[in-house]
């Protein structure tokens, strides 16, 4: 009974805390979402090359994100242990990856659209998914900035201020698009383009929104991060890239793999792609309750580390995986049943509803896979965890699934759904290996006799 109500607790704790960040997670999808939904109900094309856009900016910011998402497990294990004077640090030098992330995301972003000519994309969407691109940059730009506030909320375990700023963002963008996709109220009808500077400008909003809070919530006071505001230190830097490095990399591997599965259904035609993005979405759309736990596990953990309760921390990273599953199981069984009726809701075009439902069908099995590996992934990083896990990611994107995808769906002649049987296949390597990583380092650690230096 009393194991059981410790299992209860951390339940509860684990959802609490993860709550905000799914919340806001969610609701920065529902911005995809209506991006989506809108673009599709304007022509296929501009659908097309919506997503195409979309999942290389995606690509562009993940990759960014992992380079400074060390930051969040240091925090924690600093709140575990209460060295609070520390954390200013963390958090000042974290702003300064930040600032040099925006930088080169800026000129990437602006650099990749050239890239479509040459990977053979439909010539129909490749021009506005170039225009697409140049516009979105300064937003996508702005919000790696905004990632070190969240990382420095989510490390301390105040996550709520992120669902406030997602939430008052979401009307906003929404707004845009109505008018500039669409030319309503008298504004200029845009399309793809629309899109593009609506996202733009509730990016940027949030990264303004994010400052408000970061200088009036009280919650951050006692942290005095603005105070004394340091030039780069070069020790802490290291000690953040030394943790984000294999983080980012990893994220690398996942993003480029749906990014080049996105850019192989171009080549397969404007139906294929509209499909493709259909499903993505709705499946990144569950993907955030996962991926929310596994943020809060990397905290949870990270905070009984610092703490020095092995014990805690490994049960605190099997609640996160456990729970993740249940969630996609479930999510598994309403794509399984409402393929079609979700793949309508996106678009009226029957043709492109019919693709979109087929893969949907695909997208319930791979999302199991999908919600394990990431819950099990953050579980590790309140170890500071992130080599290893680099190199799961390597062998299941890369050498399994990539190739997999590849010569199912040409060699084999399978196209789209070829291409997502590679996903499915490279998502469950991954995630049996991150388990196993787990278990094997939340077992040593949590061994009463063994003194563990990391």
């Amino acid at each position: 009974m009393a194991a059981t109500g410790i299992i209860k607790n951390e339940i509860r704790s684990t959802v609490f805390l993860a709550g905000p960040i799914i919340a806001a997670s969610l609701i920065q999808v529902a911005n995809g979402f209506i991006d989506t939904v809108m673009l599709g109900r304007f022509h296929p094309e501009h659908l097309a090359a919506g997503a195409l856009g979309a999942s290389l900016w995606m690509f562009a910011i993940l990759a960014g994100m992992g380079f400074s998402m060390g930051m969040a497990p240091i925090i924690a294990q600093h709140n575990g242990a209460q060295r609070i004077h520390l954390i200013a640090n963390v958090f000042q030098q974290g702003v300064w990856i930040c600032i040099f992330l925006a930088v080169i995301t800026f000129f990437a972003l602006r650099s990749m659209g050239n890239a479509l000519v040459l990977i053979d994309t439909d010539p129909a969407i490749v021009p506005l998914a170039k225009n697409y691109l140049l516009i979105v940059s300064w937003g996508v730009a702005l919000s790696q900035i905004y990632m070190a506030g969240q990382y420095l909320s989510d490390g301390i375990e105040h996550t709520r201020p992120m669902m406030i700023i997602q939430l008052a963002l979401l009307p906003i963008n929404t707004l845009g698009n109505y008018l500039l996709i669409f030319g309503n109220w008298g504004f200029p009808e845009l399309g793809v383009e629309g899109a593009a500077i609506a996202t733009s400008v509730t990016l940027a909003l949030g990264l303004v929104l994010m400052l408000i809070n970061l200088i009036y919530n009280k919650r951050y006071h006692k942290f005095t991060i603005f105070s004394q505001f340091r030039l780069p230190d070069f020790v802490q830097i290291k000690e953040i890239l030394v943790i984000s490095v294999p983080i980012a990399i990893s994220m690398i591997f996942e993003s480029s793999l749906f990014t080049s599965i996105s850019l192989l259904m171009g080549k397969l035609g404007v139906l294929p792609l509209a499909g493709h993005q259909i499903a993505i979405n709705y499946a990144s759309l569950m993907f955030m309750v996962p991926l929310g736990l596994s943020i809060a596990a990397t905290v949870r953990v990270g905070n009984a580390v610092g703490r020095m309760d092995y014990a805690d921390a490994r049960l605190r990273g099997w609640v996160a995986i456990g729970l993740s599953t249940v969630f996609m199981l479930c999510s598994a069984i309403i794509l399984l049943l409402f393929n079609q009726q979700i793949a309508s809701v996106y678009t009226n075009d029957s043709s492109v509803v019919g693709v979109a439902a087929m893969l949907l069908t695909l997208a319930g099995i791979f999302q199991i896979s999908d919600g394990i590996q990431v819950s099990a992934m953050g579980a590790l990083r309140g170890y500071k965890d992130t080599q290893v896990p680099m190199y799961i990611c390597l062998l299941g994107y890369w050498i399994i699934g990539f190739p997999s995808a590849y010569y199912l769906g040409f060699n084999l002649g399978f196209h789209a759904s070829g291409l997502w049987w590679g996903l499915i296949l490279g998502l469950t390597v991954t995630a049996i290996l991150m388990v196993s990583r787990f278990s094997v380092i939340s077992g040593k650690f949590a061994r009463p006799q063994r003194v563990v230096s990391y």
